[in-house]
């Protein structure tokens, strides 16, 4: 899975934990260090972002450049009316503004700490749970999740239908 594959290709998750992490679990650690190395180790976001907005402002010149540019319209792949290139750099300009946002409100929910131990109810910590979880999420700059997510990997879903949709544009 790709869980196991960034956990085997990257720092051993001992070398990450804070001496907070007595008490958490397994599933805890590594939900949290996956989160961790997606906005730290890698940056994802960053990468992606960076590239997005080259391609955003390419688009946005072509689009003006090419706006009286007459071309072959298409539609479901045959010829059609006359149309602008200008108007089809629009298009596909328009469509990647909307997986920009789509990444983005991604990003909010992906990029959280997991630290609830065992079976989520924080009891390893005692009564200081929440300040845990507050404290190594502010630390490491991630949001703090308001339940566990262990048992729960639409996010990591999320994230990969998202950039199915990104690449596919």
């Amino acid at each position: 899975s790709l869980s196991l594959s960034l956990q085997r290709n990257f720092l051993p998750l001992s070398a990450l934990y804070p001496p907070s992490f007595r008490g958490s679990s397994r599933c805890s650690r590594n939900s949290f260090s996956l989160s961790l190395r997606l906005s730290h180790k890698i940056d994802v976001f960053s990468i992606v972002e960076r590239d997005f907005a080259a391609i955003v402002q390419k688009l946005l010149k072509h689009a003006g450049d090419y706006r009286s540019l007459v071309t072959v319209g298409r539609t479901h792949g045959q010829h059609a009316l006359p149309t602008t290139m200008g108007l089809k750099f629009a298009v596909w300009l328009d469509e990647l503004l909307r997986n920009g946002e789509r990444l983005q409100e991604c990003r909010k929910r992906l990029l959280v700490c997991q630290m609830f131990g065992g079976v989520g109810t924080m009891a390893g910590f005692g009564e200081h749970g929440q300040e845990i979880l507050a404290g190594v999420a502010d630390l490491l700059g991630l949001g703090k999740a308001r339940v566990a997510w262990h048992a729960s990997r639409d996010r990591l879903a999320e994230f990969i239908a998202v950039s199915t949709v990104l690449a596919g544009t």
